[in-house]
């Protein structure tokens, strides 16, 4: 396995370093080495490479060949604790070649040439250090010895994955019984072995240099984050209070600690993305929010809720800055009631990222228990009731909890509570609560939603349904605060041509298959009324009232004709050949102006009076005087 770049630079104690000097061939990259894990016995390898030798060689003799050694007699040391491997010298290391060509040079002058013909052949060697039976995160680092240059130790010339320092691979349990006693090297343990990015951590160690400094970094294959330090007691130990950087990307991580007179070590951290849940238990129906970090950019992440099997709740996007707030549901557990209760999970999860948080279900009898304090219900007097449709319900004193298919909690209680059990609870045609009781509404109201309506209730009319066509038209006249007024009594049916109707307490609303369904109020319902309602000559209403006549006039029609009024002229009927008299004069907007009486009976006909005159109609003739 190829590990990740590391991060800290601070080296094992080894004998002092010599800086790379001038006997260094100006241009040489220097030696880089790639650790590997062997397997979880603290064995791996380094895989060393370096450029041994330059040759740039010219067709044209005015061109200056050149040839440069780097190091041929020097030795790499690689130091883990308290081991040192040496290599071979790089001359004998395995070797190969690459050439390539170029059409340039430089005389003994120094002067540019073109066009002529040139190689440069490079050779690279490499070779392969084991080691073994070393502790998990004790650093590595590696230096170069040439005496013919003046080097002893060399530091920066060798880098491990790019870094001074790097890691014996992360493995756990302890090394074979067969490895030699390890070397003293100190111990580092975090509160935590994952978190997500801000996550707060108390490190310890052990074993460290008395009065000795701590140094502590965040690191990824990336990035090296100081996070904090600490000062060693004069028992060896330290204790520090650090945080995961904010802007930690969800990958392995690492906390290394390095200290004078210590040898550098690192312990594996996880970061993950951060998710949280609020509230953190709700039954179906509850509503819950939940807020991630430290997840990939712009990504689709999917919402569940999980118990025997994961339940889809939604989707959510990320924001540029990996983050997301999604609002859900907990929805109804299918294929049973879940009146038990369960411990669970909400979590998300993407292509490359996922995070659970816990979350309980809790019974749902005691869902209901808080419930009814809540609204003040009293004590339970009876046990959890499974109802039609998978629904649940419990009485108490002073009322009831019903769980609705939806999986929602409503209460039901008071005057509105007998309503919906004389109509027949939720078997009957309104079905479950949608709401709660509301109130607040115009002089003391309270209304409560169900599937097929509403039961709304007054001081001054008790309660009432409110369902079907005529809750709509109640509905466009504005419900209790409009011309009608609370409902008081409730859907009347039976009527003419299968008619129904419902009193309010400023007139009525009258259904019918055939005309719609239509407001009734005023001098206009006194007039039909005295026309005998849907029974008389006029029917059933079929628009509701229209005003904007001239005068202030209004007029609504019926099945058979209308019925307008106006300030100076009243409320009267208007229908038959005499309507159709009256139509062709222009209406109220003719000469004859509203009419002002009914229609009455004439020898051989009927007749009405108008402001503006007569139209008679006898034995079938109109006369319009």
């Amino acid at each position: 396995m190829l590990l990740g770049v590391g991060l800290v630079t601070a080296a094992v104690p080894a004998t002092a370093a010599v800086p790379a000097t001038a006997a260094t061939p100006t241009g040489w990259p220097g030696v880089g080495g790639i650790v590997y894990a062997a397997g979880a016995d603290g064995s791996g390898s380094i895989d060393y490479q370096a450029l041994l030798r330059v040759v740039v060689t010219y067709t044209d003799p005015q061109c200056v060949n050149q040839t440069t050694d780097f190091h041929p007699n020097g030795v790499v040391n690689t130091d883990i604790g308290g081991s040192t491997y040496t290599s071979p010298p790089l001359s004998q290391w395995t070797a190969t070649t690459t050439q390539s060509t170029f059409t340039t040079c430089h005389d003994s002058t120094g002067n540019l040439l073109t066009g002529v013909g040139g190689t440069v052949t490079r050779t690279m060697v490499a070779w392969t250090q084991y080691f073994s039976c070393q502790p998990a995160g004790l650093g590595i680092t590696g230096t170069l010895t040439d005496p013919e240059a003046g080097l002893t130790n060399a530091a920066g010339l060798v880098t491990l994955q790019g870094r001074a320092t790097w890691f014996v691979p992360d493995f756990s349990g302890p090394l074979p019984a067969s490895c030699p006693p390890p070397p003293a090297a100190p111990v580092i343990a975090p509160s935590a072995a994952e978190g997500p990015p801000g996550s707060a951590l108390t490190v310890t160690g052990t074993g460290y240099v008395p009065g000795s400094p701590a140094t502590l970094t965040f690191d990824t294959d990336m990035t090296t984050t100081p996070t904090g330090s600490a000062t060693v007691g004069a028992d060896g130990t330290f204790t520090a209070k650090i945080t995961v950087p904010a802007n930690a990307p969800v990958t392995q991580g690492w906390i290394v600690v390095s200290s004078p007179g210590s040898y550098t070590r690192r312990v594996p951290f996880k970061v993950v993305p951060g998710l949280t849940v609020s509230p953190t238990s709700g039954v179906a129906g509850s509503k819950v929010t939940m807020t991630g970090w430290g997840f990939s950019a712009n990504t689709l992440l999917a919402v569940s809720l999980w118990g025997a099997d994961p339940l889809t709740l939604g989707t959510v996007t990320t924001g540029a800055d990996g983050t997301f707030t999604y609002a859900a549901t907990i929805p109804r557990w299918p294929g049973g009631t879940g009146t038990e209760g369960f411990t669970s999970s909400l979590s998300v999860r993407g292509p490359q990222d996922w995070a659970a948080v816990p979350f309980t279900v809790p019974p749902l009898a005691q869902w209901m228990d808080a419930k009814a304090g809540g609204w003040g219900l009293g004590n339970a007097t009876s046990p959890l009731t499974f109802i039609l449709n998978f629904g649940h319900y419990r009485n108490y004193q002073y009322g009831a909890v019903v769980e609705a298919p939806s999986g929602y909690l409503f209460v039901s209680h008071g005057a509105i509570r007998s309503e919906w059990a004389a109509l027949g609870f939720e078997n009957g045609a309104l079905g479950y609560p949608t709401s709660d009781e509301v109130g607040g509404l115009v002089n003391g109201g309270v209304y409560q939603n169900y599937d097929g309506g509403a039961i709304l209730w007054s001081p001054a009319t008790g309660p009432h349904e409110s369902v079907g066509p005529i809750r709509a038209e109640w509905q466009a006249t504005g419900f209790e605060s409009g011309v009608l007024g609370y409902p008081t009594t409730e859907v009347a049916t039976g009527l003419a041509n299968g008619g129904s109707y419902q009193n309010y307490q400023r007139g009525a609303i009258v259904s019918s298959p055939a005309s719609g369904t239509h407001e009734s109020i005023g001098a206009i319902r006194g007039e039909w009324q005295a026309t005998g309602f849907e029974g008389g000559i006029l029917g059933y209403p079929t628009t509701d009232e229209v005003g904007g006549l001239r005068n202030g006039g209004v007029y609504q029609n019926y099945q058979g004709g209308a019925v307008i009024w106006s300030p100076g002229s009243g409320a009267h009927e208007s229908y038959g050949p005499i309507r159709a008299a009256w139509q062709s004069t222009g209406f109220e907007g003719g000469r004859l102006g509203y009419p002002t009486s009914e229609v009455y009976s004439l020898t051989g006909g009927t007749a009405q009076n108008f402001q503006g005159g007569r139209i008679t109609d006898i034995n079938g003739t109109i006369t319009i005087s």
